[in-house]
């Protein structure tokens, strides 16, 4: 832990108590950072079960993201950091596009290969490779990495000039923060190190030399290409999940709106 914020420099901080942790959270860009952070280990830490009884939950976040990431480009080259099962990356091999991806999980990225992807069991940070790609897409990863600049300093060795970043973290800039504190369901302070607002992840990245492009917020059936489409569903295979989407659903869909939901998206463009 350093003594100004990673993101701003700054050293004007105030403490966020949740149980065991302390969030410490610059005044200036609002960046938090779980104090005293023990890292899980990512080679099991992922919900085999969850994604492979949702399928049809998390194909569709899939292809709303993909909706989101993609943009004409004449090297339709893509790496996703943190794939999981491959969802997203079919999504993208579906249109057009070469597709590689990087997965801790052995479970997860044998799930991946299974399904004709290249996909390598291993970490950003062993990750070996000569390719240049046009996208790089790293979804709900960020929030977990040791050092998020020097991440995205190892993202930007891998892509293309004027190549795409494509970002996605829980909202601490969001509404339900504010409202929720310490009880946020996505805070996971013994999951996540980092608690990123569209500040201080917009400081990151130009301090890297991304420009940033575009951002949003979404939440709950607004963060799904076919929302409609999940409702039903849910209806007639997770009725645990359908009322708790229902329940949400007007404060999701007003923060949607107003671009203070608890799920932020951000492309940014390599400037050389």
């Amino acid at each position: 832990m350093t003594k100004e914020c990673l993101a701003c420099g700054i050293q004007d901080f105030r403490l966020l108590t949740s149980g065991d942790h302390q969030i410490r959270i610059c005044q200036n860009c609002g960046l938090g950072e779980t104090l005293g952070f023990r890292k899980p280990d990512y080679s099991s830490y992922h919900r085999d079960d969850c994604y492979e009884k949702e399928s049809e939950l998390v194909g569709n976040y899939a292809e709303k993201f993909y909706q989101l990431a993609q943009f004409p480009s004449s090297e339709k080259t893509v790496l996703e950091v943190g794939c999981s099962t491959g969802l997203l990356l079919k999504q993208f091999s579906r249109n057009g596009w070469i597709t590689s991806g990087i997965e801790p999980s052995k479970s997860a990225a044998n799930y991946a290969s299974s399904l004709g992807l290249n996909v390598s069991n291993t970490d950003l940070e062993h990750f070996d490779t000569k390719n240049r790609f046009s996208l790089i897409v790293m979804i709900h990863v960020l929030e977990h990495v040791d050092d998020p600049r020097q991440t995205i300093k190892r993202l930007s060795k891998l892509i293309r000039p004027k190549g795409r970043l494509f970002l996605s973290v829980p909202n601490f800039g969001g509404l339900t923060p504010v409202l929720f504190g310490s009880r946020w369901p996505y805070l996971l302070p013994n999951e996540h190190r980092w608690h990123f607002t569209l500040k201080s992840l917009s400081l990151l990245l130009k301090d890297c030399d991304f420009t940033v492009i575009k951002s949003e917020t979404n939440a709950g059936v607004f963060g799904l290409a076919h929302p409609g489409r999940q409702l039903l569903w849910s209806l007639t295979h997770l009725k645990k999940i359908f009322f708790r989407l229902l329940l949400f659903l007007p404060y999701d869909l007003v923060s949607t709106k107003l671009n203070i939901a608890s799920n932020l998206v951000i492309t940014s463009q390599k400037a050389k």
